[in-house]
């Protein structure tokens, strides 16, 4: 039997350009119990996608802070001209409209390590957003731990 992961209805708060076809999509999550642990991704649902071969969801790792998640959950993508219907969508979204949230899901988090082990996370270009999370959480909890980050992207 599969595990049913939970499901919330978010409402877009705002949407920041990053870089040039980087996007940034903030959700308000406050009131509705909803947690996360730094690493993990959520799956996006959007109404009225129409014509994508992929449907009318996608995953995308959480931008944000663990410690903020009971404020708000970020998710940042790409956004190019030529993009999905899907992503078309997402990036016509406006501050108050909704989307479904499914999870938080996914292992790809510091859990299980002891607090001073050492880490080294490699990442390029929107790959950045899992441990973006991780740092931004690690930090926020006063950690102590060595983290490397080795970065790469396209443009500055």
């Amino acid at each position: 039997m599969q595990q049913k992961h939970p499901e919330y209805t978010l409402r877009l708060a705002h949407a920041e350009t990053e870089a040039p076809t980087i996007k940034t999509y903030t959700f308000d999550t406050s009131a509705l119990g909803f947690k996360f642990t730094a690493g993990e991704y959520v799956k996006v649902v959007l109404d009225g996608v129409v014509g994508d071969p992929r449907g009318n969801q996608r995953e995308f790792s959480i931008f944000s802070p663990a410690t903020r998640s009971a404020e708000y959950m970020n998710i940042t993508t790409t956004i190019e001209p030529s993009d999905s219907p899907y992503k078309n969508k997402l990036n016509s979204l406006k501050p108050g409209d909704q989307a479904t949230v499914i999870g938080p899901l996914g292992k790809f988090t510091l859990n299980g390590l002891n607090d001073d082990a050492e880490v080294v996370l490699i990442a390029g270009g929107i790959g950045i957003t899992p441990f973006r999370s991780i740092i931004l959480t690690e930090l926020a909890s006063g950690s102590s731990r060595r983290t490397t980050l080795i970065y790469s992207a396209r443009t500055p």
